[in-house]
């Protein structure tokens, strides 16, 4: 029989375990989504909160281009359609009904050096960014906006290649992880005048987007140990998942002044509910006895939990000039997998609270109708471990006393994630608006196996018509 090549990659995903009356009307719909995310606590595993980094559900996309050109500082400045997503308040600034669409390329680079073996990773991919309508409801007093999107939230694309020699194995290693999908949010939303100088608003939003994986991966023995130890292992494993979940958020916009905003929002814990298919086939090569070939398949399900968000800002307003900064806040260590909580064996929790800011500014060009943006955000990692050998569950079978949890190494940040952020809009007649954004963001971790360095590009058009 013919063996396949040695050193053949494989595929796979870390194997989860398992008027006034509106406005108390948002609040209500608010109140029943959080009291819908009590569940009890236990323990999961790390390897549970690197599956979510792998899924990117811990980094949310900026949709829309003039919010993403001003790196996502939204919160206090939104008065368009896209505050549906980052302040659902700001509606309450749509006087004229209005249509968006947007498309957005974004480009990645993963740097890997695996036992001082680096190893370069670019991808990219062009796709939908939003479509999104907002209606304003003439009222006899104040303002009320329903508004109604569909934008992508997070990106599932994720290549990641490593190869060198382990020497805490003593094996020779390959892996390789190609990973596509998209995961989409349907959003409705409401806003209204509570008084002259606050507005309430509210969003629903249901996720759903599905995600492919192929892992591939090999190791082989540099000197085959006696008693029936392979001289090499290959692994590929092929995934299938569809993920939907429900989520809400309610913001509120306060205008002391004409020239002053305040902006608050709270997102509720999102819950998204993973199901699919895995096919799994795994050889082992002997060098004096048979080969060994498994084949299995079996079905996944898992119910992810993302913690609270809360976002505060505040908005200048002066001739030609707005300046705005914000801070957000999320304790992931309140991440929940199947119900429960990821610690470790001491009850500390892997995942961290995470504070992020971020400052931005617009600047109207005297005389022709452009806006020029800038932002910058300053976005920590919520998970601060890496996984030094993803062969571990593997290994353990053939490596006596391996531990697959020794693979699973908290990382030094060398270099907090960072968002840098432009943006350019321009107003054809009076109706037409076409808003381009570029974003750049860069994040660094290290253990003393592995350095786990990426960068990410990404650039965002939006046509709007306001009839």
């Amino acid at each position: 029989m013919n063996r396949p090549a040695r050193n053949a990659p494989s595929r796979r995903l870390p194997p989860p375990e398992r008027p006034r009356q509106i406005g108390l009307w948002l609040l209500v719909v608010t109140g029943l989504l959080l009291y819908a995310q009590a569940r009890p606590a236990a323990g999961q595993t790390i390897g549970d909160a690197i599956t979510m980094e792998d899924l990117g559900l811990t980094m949310r996309l900026s949709p829309a281009a003039r919010p993403a050109g001003m790196a996502g500082t939204y919160t206090s400045v939104g008065s368009d359609v896209h505050s549906i997503l980052y302040n659902p308040a700001g509606l309450t600034g749509v006087f004229r009904p209005e249509l968006t669409l947007g498309f957005q390329h974004q480009r990645r680079k993963l740097e890997l050096s695996y036992y001082d073996t680096p190893v370069d990773v670019d991808f990219s991919n062009s796709t939908l960014d939003h479509l999104s309508v907002a209606f304003p409801i003439p009222t006899y007093r104040g303002s009320f906006v329903l508004a109604a999107g569909v934008y992508r939230l997070y990106s599932n694309d994720l290549d990641l290649l490593y190869r060198g020699y382990n020497t805490a194995t003593q094996t020779q290693d390959h892996y390789r992880l190609q990973q596509s999908g998209s995961l989409y949010s349907f959003t409705l939303g409401a806003a209204t005048d509570l008084s002259p100088w606050v507005s309430l608003g509210g969003s629903v939003y249901l996720l759903n987007g599905n995600v492919s994986a192929l892992t591939q991966y090999s190791f082989d023995f540099d000197t085959p140990i006696p008693g029936g130890t392979p001289e090499s292992v290959a692994l590929i494993d092929d995934v299938t998942l569809d993920m939907t979940g429900v989520g809400g958020s309610v913001g509120f916009q306060i205008h002391p002044s004409r020239v002053v905003r305040v902006g608050l929002s709270v997102t509720t814990p999102t819950r998204l509910f993973v199901d699919g298919r895995g096919d799994q086939e795994i050889a082992a090569y002997y060098p004096n006895s048979p080969d060994t070939f498994l084949v299995d398949s079996g079905n996944i399900a898992v119910d992810y939990t993302i913690p609270f968000r809360f976002n505060g800002g505040v908005a200048v307003f002066l001739p030609n000039v707005m300046l705005t900064g914000e801070v957000g806040y999320s304790d992931w260590a309140e991440t929940r997998v199947d119900g429960k909580s990821i610690k470790d064996e001491n009850l500390k929790p892997y995942f961290t609270e995470v504070i992020s800011w971020s400052l931005a500014t617009e600047v109207t060009l005297p005389r022709v109708p452009v806006r020029l943006r800038a932002g910058y955000q300053y976005l920590p990692y919520a998970l601060e471990y890496l996984n030094a050998d993803r062969m571990a569950p593997l290994k353990r079978r053939y490596v006596i006393g391996l531990d697959p949890d020794d693979a699973f190494q908290q990382a030094e940040v060398t270099q907090q994630r960072r968002v840098i952020a432009a943006g350019i809009g321009v107003l054809i007649g009076t109706s037409f608006t076409f808003d381009l954004s570029f974003e750049h963001s860069q994040g660094e971790r290290r253990i003393p196996t592995m350095t786990d360095r990426r960068t990410s590009r990404r650039a965002a058009l939006t046509a709007a018509y306001r009839f």
